[in-house]
């Protein structure tokens, strides 16, 4: 079995990857949804079969009825998020298209798009995440630890 400390564990691995729409690579180039697969795939949770079932042609902002549905047949729908757990996040006055990994209390790990920033990194969690949330999603067989 995975714990949500080693979902943690691998995710920070990733801290630094340059961020690119659709991008799968770790240290080359990663999007939102290329960090849930990446990480999944890394620990052994999701098959080759599954990872190249998945889309890999969606828009800049995915479709948010496609990526619920792809959420909820790929992982485990849980409120509220605990640690290791993905944040199903709407910018302000939209759509939930961002997903973000609460890895404590207080912060997460996502690919951050922003031209400033575009790299996976570690940001706050804030109050406006959670309260913006439109589900989270846990990797299916993760426990506790």
């Amino acid at each position: 079995m995975i714990t949500r400390a080693q979902v943690v564990e691998v995710a920070r691995t990733w801290l630094g990857t340059p961020f690119h729409h659709q991008g799968r690579v770790k240290g080359v180039g990663i999007d939102c949804v290329g960090l849930t697969i990446g990480i999944a795939q890394e620990l052994g949770i999701v098959s080759d079969e599954v990872i190249a079932s998945l889309p890999t042609n969606y828009q800049a902002r995915p479709d948010p009825v496609l990526m619920q549905r792809l959420l909820c047949e790929h992982m485990t729908p849980v409120w509220p998020p605990q640690i290791g757990d993905w944040i199903w996040i709407a910018e302000p006055h939209m759509q939930p298209t961002h997903v973000g990994l609460k890895i404590s209390e207080v912060s997460m790990i996502h690919a951050n798009g922003d031209p400033k920033v575009s790299l996976v990194v570690e940001d706050p969690l804030r109050k406006g995440h959670i309260r913006r949330a439109k589900g989270a999603f846990a990797y299916p067989g993760i426990i506790d630890g």
